[in-house]
């Protein structure tokens, strides 16, 4: 027996066939802007790829400038289905703000929540940023309540 099939991958590691998103193969010209956005990012995403990385917000895996042709979003949680991104000043122009929305429909029409925060509150407001991304990830993963059983089922009444 192989080492592979004794020692599966844990759950929400890289086990084969979990998550939502499945690869898409790349153009080579996207796949190389995702690493030039990688390498060039601004203060307040390189402090909240710190924050998040390496599953440190309450065991959640983000991917940092994560590819959906056409667009690369900033941080990217497949388990939440939730996009992160980061917004500057020129974010406050009129054909900016018109662009962004056009964006996040796009986004959410595959099923994708998006958040937005402002640079400024990512570096100078980050312990709400991150009980804001917190608050919305326990509501996303919280459990739905039970259904009650129909009738007088399984409450001890009529024993």
């Amino acid at each position: 027996m192989s080492d592979a099939a004794q020692f599966p991958s844990p759950p929400r590691r890289g086990a084969r066939g979990e998550g939502r998103t499945s690869k898409i193969a790349l153009q080579p010209d996207m796949l190389d802007f995702a690493r030039t956005l990688r390498r060039e990012q601004t203060d307040a995403e390189i402090l909240l790829w710190y924050l998040i990385r390496g599953r440190r917000l309450s065991g959640l895996k983000f991917r940092r400038q994560y590819p959906l042709p056409p667009y690369v979003l900033d941080f990217y949680c497949d388990e939440l289905s939730m996009a992160v991104e980061l917004d500057g000043g020129q974010h406050n122009a009129d054909s900016e703000v018109a662009r962004d929305q056009r964006r996040d429909q796009f986004i959410r029409a595959r099923g994708i929540e998006v958040v937005r925060y402002w640079n400024h509150d990512v570096l100078l407001k980050t312990e709400e940023v991150l009980e804001d991304l917190l608050r919305r990830a326990s509501l996303k993963l919280r459990p739905s309540p039970l259904t009650p059983l129909p009738g007088e089922e399984g409450n001890g009444a009529g024993a």
